[in-house]
Formats: structure tokens, sequence, C-alpha cells
């Protein structure tokens, strides 16, 4: 997907673009962060729309602000997995949502030899 935003409207998403076909797919969205969830949405929507049977989600950063944990709960999305770089409870994640942890990954990088 091209995502183009606005900055003339407090850095909107103005425009989504698919490339590519994903009618009968598993289509699988990966972000860095998902805030409001706005761009999430807009997306799966989009790729509902043209026909993927099966959408996963997967993002680095869990802020889920305002409400956007109910907003999310109401999307087409199949499958949400985040990391742990914001502390989270279950009960602060969308229903069904997944944390994986990080930190093993970063204990390695971390390491002192």
């Amino acid at each position: 997907m091209a995502k183009q935003r606005s900055l003339a409207q407090g850095d909107v998403v103005e425009e989504l673009k698919l490339e590519g076909d994903v009618s009968g797919k598993t289509a699988i969205i990966v972000d860095d962060i998902i805030s409001t969830g706005t761009t999430v949405i807009k997306a799966a929507k989009l790729l509902k729309d043209k026909g993927c049977t099966k959408l996963i989600v997967f993002a680095i950063h869990a802020v889920f602000a305002g409400d956007a944990k109910l907003v999310l709960e109401q999307t087409a999305i199949d499958r949400m997995i985040v990391t742990d770089t914001i502390p989270r409870e279950a009960s602060d994640l969308p229903k069904g949502a997944e944390i994986i942890s990080v930190k093993p990954l970063l204990e390695q990088a971390l390491m002192v030899q």
C-alpha cells in the first residue's frame, strides 16, 4: 500500500492506494506504531473491499490512544500482533490482539562480550 498524508490537515492519512491484487489472499499489514488506529482501519477496509480473505496486522508500538481499542475491535482484522515496547495489560488491547516480547532480542543485542 502507498499512503499519502495531508500535513495541512494535521498529519491525517489522505489517501491509501493498493498496489497489486489481494483477492482471495491473506494480507499482512506491518506498521511501526498504532496510535489512534485510523491508518490501520482505513487499510483494513480497503483490503477487505478488494477481496482479501484474511487480514493480519503487526505493529511494533501499541499506543492505542483515545478510543482506538474499541474502534479496532469493530474492524475486519482477523489477527493483531503487537510487541511489548509499550507495557500493556491484555485488557488494554483490542479483543483478540496478542503481545509478543522483544525482551530476548534486546537482551541479545545489548550483551557485552
